[in-house]
């Protein structure tokens, strides 16, 4: 099992590289140790329609293609502001903890295009790694002065979707930590 920095810095490298790699697109990404094991983190990720159950800016998800679960599956997300978006699942690995998807038609949303990802890396029996990150386009959309506080609002989405997804699988592996 590789060390805990390890995976870090390999995640961290990735990362960069990604950005690196669509330098003609924004990206944001933020990450999370989780203290529960990994497949009960990826448990509580797996149904592509359950994102409102852990993502608190997320009112309600509905599928409205597939079952959820398959690739080609396809949600609609209403967020707490009235805002909608629909994002199709375009990769699962179940083994490596991965998932992939992108926006396919939004409302209210500053975005040409969107692909984000998210994935679980066991870096201990009860410890994981969440990771997730985006790469979107805003070009046309959003004056380029306020393309950074498009990636600043996107890391904090995904803050605090994962602030909450920890507090859940915590609860659930019986390791909330007493702050």
């Amino acid at each position: 099992m590789p060390s805990r920095l390890a995976v870090v810095l390999f995640t961290l490298a990735v990362l960069l590289t990604s950005r690196a790699a669509h330098a003609d697109t924004r990206s944001a990404y933020e990450f999370l140790e989780i203290r529960a094991p990994a497949r009960l983190v990826w448990d509580t990720l797996d149904d592509f329609e359950e994102f409102h159950a852990w993502n608190p800016t997320v009112a309600a998800t509905r599928i409205v293609r597939g079952n959820g679960r398959e690739i080609g599956s396809i949600r609609m997300l209403e967020y707490r502001n009235g805002a909608r978006m629909s994002q199709e699942l375009t990769h699962v690995d179940p083994e490596l903890m991965r998932k992939e998807w992108q926006l396919v038609g939004w409302t209210e949303f500053p975005l040409e295009s969107y692909r984000a990802s998210i994935s679980v890396i066991e870096t201990a029996p009860d410890r994981t790694m969440v990771v997730w990150q985006s790469r979107f386009s805003t070009r046309s959309i959003v004056v380029p002065e306020k393309e950074v506080e498009v990636e600043r609002l996107f890391s904090s989405l995904y803050h605090m979707g994962l602030e909450r997804l920890r507090t859940l699988c915590e609860s659930a592996a019986g390791t909330v930590q007493q702050k």
